[in-house]
């Protein structure tokens, strides 16, 4: 069974089509699918002897041995998709790094400066894409939660009164909005890094936005727009 085997091997590696390979003929054959025609490099070593009274036992193996060398196996490393997708990403940041580091300082060296930024923002890049795909799956599952919360406070905030963007572009109309809960609301522009102040309800930035633009005053679902003291 296991002569038929090497043989069918040795005519499909030969470039024979439809050649079916009896694996199924007996259990050793089978336990040795995936070493024979499967994903993996095998060595085999024959025995022979130069005595003549094993003449024909000697020949026998050496034309097994002549048919199991022309089998040809495509191996593979078996690894999961997402640890061979981390560990091509690994090995691309490292080659950018030392393509960096190995790369002469000063106006003579291979790389300008926007070459190099633009290498140190890819490296940046592959980081936080490598850093996303080792997130735990309770890291995963809280920041699915958080965007859940997310969308149910945005339908909460669209079921009060509210204000939200128009564009000619409808890919970008309401991608802004903002929700008058019960009560005043400070309409105002965005107090800046480092500013001292109190943030409005709805912090707007452009030219001529004052620090207290506008008011609206929401009475059960009414609301009162009114101008700003400053």
């Amino acid at each position: 069974a296991l002569g038929n085997v090497i043989e069918k091997l040795a005519q499909k590696s030969g470039g024979k089509k439809n050649v079916i390979i009896p694996y199924r003929e007996s259990k050793l054959t089978r336990l040795l699918q995936n070493a024979l025609g499967g994903s993996s490099k095998t060595v085999m070593i024959c025995a022979i002897s130069p005595a003549s009274s094993n003449y024909e036992e000697t020949l026998s193996t050496l034309r097994y041995a002549d048919r199991a060398k022309r089998i040809k196996n495509a191996a593979v490393i078996n690894e999961n998709p997402q640890d061979k997708l981390i560990r091509q990403l690994r090995e691309e940041n490292a080659k950018l790094k030392d393509m960096i580091g190995s790369a002469p300082t000063g106006a003579q060296g291979d790389l300008s400066g926007e070459d190099l930024a633009a290498k140190q923002a890819e490296i940046a890049a592959l980081e936080e894409a490598l850093c996303d795909m080792q997130k735990s799956f309770s890291e995963r599952m809280a920041e699915a939660q958080k965007a859940a919360q997310k969308r149910e406070k945005e339908k909460e905030n669209l079921s009060l009164p509210h204000i939200a963007n128009l564009n000619e572009d409808d890919l970008l109309t309401n991608k802004l909005c903002f929700a008058f809960k019960e009560g005043r609301s400070r309409i105002g522009r965005s107090l800046a890094v480092g500013e001292q102040g109190e943030k409005p309800d709805v912090g707007l930035a452009g030219l001529g936005i004052l620090t207290e633009h506008a008011a609206v005053v929401n009475t059960g679902g009414q609301c009162v727009l009114s101008a700003g003291s400053k």
